[in-house]
């Protein structure tokens, strides 16, 4: 019954694909995920570590013997075996490393050295390139002898000091004469990157060029490796959730798999830091207390003025975190973008004001109260429009990530000129005796 249990469980799992392979072992009993793994391929199994959440995959390497990574991290390309060695408690990588063969291992050390989110990170050590004086025979017998396998798309062509010279593409060798030159063939024009580029820029020049692969250079213009399309797929996804996450005030590591002190730490001090926001907010209208006592209908709309502030400073918030993410915004567009977002904000806060103040005035039966909200729904639309083109601004020039906390302080800025707008002129207009 068990040989029975074991072919079914195979056959099931051997038609995944890597990302399927990780949803259904995340589902399963510890002690069938070990089984599982034991039953699939070393290489199929790594893949379908990298696709799990950061903090699951350290939890399936935990039940995992030394021995047992160490094949897995064999069967990888570089730059996947190097992202498995990171997935591993510090106490372990130095044994795990120790069983892994010295010619794999060369390949994996250099690009544990690079900081995390770089290229020199991102990159695979496994590449072609030959001399620009080469013929195309010998360019295709070193073809045939490398490892470079599933992600050959190019061959790159470097000078006497192995500096990149050009690229010549696999078909235009296929279809060359074995005795033509490839310095005669090479596309000299190379996109690259340095090892220290930020691995969002990295992903902009694949998207703005359509890149297939790129490779990563020294500072001397050396080949050290190549970024494939497949894995700046993973950096803009991984780019996007840091984005939501940060405007959430969300560490990017958090996750439905995180413990709950990991939770706790992570979302606590923000959570702190916009209760010290909101306290602000609670002073301002602690300034109009007498105003509130007399005009007790007044409390009924805070909520109002406060929620539609906030939703329309989080709207300008997404264009505009956006638009400096995919660096659309330089000086001029600023300007631009800022005197669209005022005209936006202007003709929201006459629309949204005047459809507040008219359900509130047909709601008391009072047209003061419905002017005052239009008066107070128009400055909040405007400071929307102004905190959420601004802060994000100024966080990119202080090189903070503009998602960061800018939710919050717009949230807050929103909500604390709303307040003064409408409990202010309603002051006015009540110590002018224009409501009652």
């Amino acid at each position: 019954m068990e040989e029975k249990k074991k072919l079914s469980l195979i056959r099931r799992i051997s038609s995944f694909n890597p990302s399927q392979l990780a949803i259904y072992l995340s589902k399963q009993a510890p002690q069938l995920r070990l089984a599982a793994a034991r039953m699939l391929s070393r290489k199929m199994f790594g893949k379908a570590l990298l696709e799990m959440e950061e903090e699951q995959g350290k939890k399936f390497l935990e039940g995992i013997p030394d021995k047992e990574i160490a094949a897995i991290i064999s069967r990888l390309k570089s730059d996947d075996a190097a992202d498995i060695v990171l997935l591993l408690e510090k106490k372990r990588t130095r044994s795990v490393l120790r069983l892994v063969k010295k010619k794999k291992l060369e390949k994996i050390r250099p690009l544990l050295k690079f900081e995390e989110e770089t290229a020199g990170a991102l990159m695979q050590t496994e590449f072609i390139s030959v001399k620009q004086g080469s013929t195309v025979a010998e360019a295709t017998e070193k073809i045939r002898e490398s490892e470079a396998g599933e992600n050959l798309h190019y061959v790159f062509a470097v000078d006497k000091k192995g500096r990149i010279a050009g690229v010549v593409s696999l078909r235009k060798l296929v279809l060359s004469k074995p005795a033509e030159k490839i310095k005669s063939l090479m596309n000299t024009n190379v996109i690259f990157s340095y090892a220290d580029e930020d691995q969002e820029h990295v992903a902009k020049k694949f998207k703005e060029y359509d890149l297939i692969s790129m490779p990563v250079l020294d500072s001397e213009k050396k080949m050290l490796g190549i970024i494939t399309v497949d894995d700046v797929i993973d950096v803009i996804e991984e780019e996007a959730t840091e984005d939501i996450y940060r405007l959430a005030g969300l560490d990017e590591e958090e996750s439905v798999f995180s413990s709950p002190q990991n939770s706790i730490a992570r979302r606590t001090p923000w959570l702190a830091f916009n209760l010290i926001i909101v306290m602000i907010s609670v002073s301002v209208i602690s300034l109009f207390e007498d105003t509130l006592a007399a005009l007790i209908v007044l409390a009924m709309f805070l909520p109002v003025v406060a929620n539609l502030g906030g939703n329309a400073g989080t709207q300008t918030l997404a264009v505009m975190v956006r638009s400096l993410a995919l660096g659309e915004i330089g000086i001029k567009e600023y300007k631009r973008a800022l005197k669209k977002e005022i005209v936006v904000g202007v003709i929201n806060g006459i629309i949204i004001g005047f459809l507040v103040g008219a359900i509130a005035t047909l709601w008391k039966g009072n047209i003061m109260i419905g002017f005052v909200l239009l008066l107070a729904m128009l400055a909040n639309q405007v400071t929307a429009a102004l905190a959420g083109t601004l802060v994000p601004v100024l966080f990119k020039w202080r090189r903070i990530d503009p998602a960061l906390a800018s939710s919050v302080l717009i949230t807050g800025a929103t909500d604390i000129m709303g307040f003064l707008a409408f409990l202010g002129i309603a002051t006015l207009f009540w110590q002018a005796g224009l409501l009652a």
